[in-house]
């Protein structure tokens, strides 16, 4: 027999104003303020009833329980009119508790009890579970977790496994994810074993519908292919919760074949099974759900898939999680990856082409230099419906070709639409800091929420190359034609930078501004930022062209409905915008607002 949980049932004995005088042995009536609990072991919920008579006196209710195996109730005392009695859950199953008006058998209120056979960390860890409309994962024991559970999470009361990092306040960083048929709504609970006052669902614009029950949030989700995220008690750098709902895999394959490498549920330590990393070598590579692979996936041929509802990681340094090599065509999906352990990169290209990233989530949250994407002197690329939680940047398209820029592969013709970003560190969207390319040109980015931007734990506001939505030249060479739109932000410190450097983070990383360049070209628009954060970079937008020889320019910015605290930018006099013009040098210029 397990731990013993206890609930105490506390009845008020309301006395009805204006009733005629009655027999002090008739009960009007009792009503219970919930008609369900779920108990884990050692856990314990307190509910109210309420016994509407006259007076009150001990015996008045009869207590039954219809699996005493299950669960017990035993009447404790009567003082000041409060009756408490205890819920004992003995062992897993459920039972009905029933309280009767000892005078009247007529007058009776119930509650379902739901005692689980599973700790709190049991759950956490999930179970495997399959239906036709759901699907869910425990987590292999060998993914290395980090302290103890925070979280779990039931779908339809079935547990799916929670996976963790720290970020770089060392507060857990939790994701979860299932699998459902669309449109078939399911509900889910979150439970936290800390407690807490306040949450929030997000991104704002999902509008989910949710209530607080102790500990947990409970939820319904109709829509499959939805990411969440639960910041508690208002808390950004705290223990925070990621919530991966996909739609069901009806076509995944269930081994490999001459064109296909297929790694299936459970842990795959691709060191010991393929020798190193795991090269796509002309052929598609699948990760089921409940799988998880650490080590380095290289993506270096023509046409191929890397695809699947599991985890790749990388728990040891160096080497990023997913490296898109000179590849060409190459589709990347529904996977989750994490830099987990691994203070690097997690998904990057080198001189790629055609390479497409569709609902994939990231989550790298260890300090530091954990980047989500690294674009390097890459074109065609294209990222749609993909979440990226970062320690550093969320998205860093560089140059990195040892040479001077005009000799370098351009970055180019690249979409990133329908994101959902948060970075502890650095940028949300950034274009540099290293820009050794002929040029970076046609980049847009389309319908984004970002949850929450910082610049950097350990040098907060002093830095002048961060922020939400950046462009930063260390090595001279031309911006045109890039543009952000419909960008939601939720948290922030500066939200927007334009500049040209000779070097970045102390003299660590030096520039070169010996070659021509500038900016030409750059549009903001639908912009929304709804709160501040305090810090005397809050929603700033510096732009600082380059006055040494030769001279770069900032010129054709446009702010189209950039709504700052319900406050549109409306000039360049707007308390927002930082410029290094002065009097006789003239280096950021037609800017046009809308």
């Amino acid at each position: 027999m397990g731990k013993i949980q206890k609930i105490f049932i506390f009845f008020i004995l309301l006395q009805l104003a204006g009733c005629k005088e009655e027999d002090a042995n008739t009960i009007k009536g009792i009503s219970l303020n919930t008609e369900e609990i779920t108990l884990n072991k050692g856990e314990e919920k307190e509910i109210e009833a309420i016994v509407y008579r006259e007076t009150s006196k001990n015996g008045e209710i009869k207590w039954t329980s219809s699996a005493p195996e299950v669960a017990t109730i035993e009447e404790k005392k009567t003082v000041g009119g409060k009756t408490t009695a205890a819920i004992k859950g003995i062992s897993y199953g459920e039972a009905i508790i029933t309280a009767t008006s000892a005078f009247d058998n007529a007058k009776k209120a119930t509650i379902k009890v739901s005692v689980s056979g599973h700790t709190f960390d049991e759950q956490a860890t999930g179970f495997d579970f399959s239906s036709g409309d759901l699907i869910t994962y425990k987590a292999p024991g060998e993914y290395p977790q980090e302290g103890k559970s925070l979280f779990n999470v039931s779908i339809n009361g079935h547990y799916t496994g929670v996976y963790n990092d720290i970020n770089g306040w060392k507060k857990l960083v939790s994701f979860s994810y299932f699998d459902f048929t669309p449109a078939k709504e399911v509900e889910i609970v979150v439970t936290s074993s800390n407690p807490f006052s306040k949450y929030e669902i997000l991104p704002k614009s999902q509008n989910i519908t949710s209530t607080k029950e102790g500990n947990s949030i409970r939820f319904k989700l109709s829509k499959a292919n939805q990411t969440l995220t639960i910041v508690y008690d208002n808390n950004y750098q705290g223990n925070t919760f990621h919530l991966f709902a996909n739609a069901i895999d009806v076509n995944a394959p269930t081994q490999s074949t001459d064109k296909l490498i297929y790694l299936g549920p459970g842990y795959h330590n691709l060191q010991k099974e393929f020798g190193g990393s795991l090269d796509t070598n002309n052929k598609d590579i699948y990760i089921a759900g409940g799988a998880v692979a650490n080590g380095t996936i290289v993506v270096n041929s023509k046409g191929n898939t890397v695809s699947g509802h599991g985890i790749f990681m990388k728990s040891t340094p160096n080497d990023l999680v997913v490296l898109i090599n000179y590849a060409k065509d190459a589709v990347l999906k529904d996977f989750i990856v994490c830099s987990h352990r691994n203070g690097g990169w997690t998904v990057g290209t080198h001189e790629a082409s055609g390479i497409t990233f569709q609902n994939i989530k990231v989550v790298s949250t260890r300090y530091a230099s954990t980047d989500g994407f690294d674009i390097v002197n890459s074109n065609d690329i294209h990222l749609k419906d993909v979440f990226i939680r970062s320690c550093d940047d969320a998205i860093a398209i560089k140059g990195l070709i040892n040479d001077v820029p005009n000799n370098c592969p351009p970055c180019e013709n690249m979409t990133f639409e329908n994101l959902q970003i948060w970075n502890d560190c650095n940028n949300a969207m950034g274009l540099g800091a290293e820009t050794r390319a002929k040029y970076y040109q046609n980049i847009h980015f389309k319908n984004i929420d970002v949850i929450f931007s910082y610049d950097d734990l350990s040098h907060h506001d002093e830095l002048d190359e961060r922020s939400v939505m950046n462009i930063v030249c260390l090595n001279g060479t031309f911006f045109r034609n890039i543009s952000w739109e419909d960008i939601r932000v939720n948290r922030c410190e500066r939200l927007a930078c334009i500049t040209f450097k000779d070097n970045f983070w102390f003299g660590t990383l030096l520039g070169n501004q010996s070659t021509e360049g500038g900016v030409d070209g750059v549009t903001y628009k639908n912009i929304i930022v709804e709160s501040n954060s305090g810090s005397s970079i809050a929603n700033n937008i510096l732009l600082n062209g380059w006055a040494g020889s030769p001279q770069k320019i900032i010129q054709n910015v446009t702010f189209d409905n950039v709504v700052i605290e319900g406050q549109r930018v409306a000039s360049e006099n707007d308390k927002h915008i930082k410029t290094n013009n002065t009097s006789r040098v003239t280096l950021v210029k037609d800017l046009a607002f809308k």
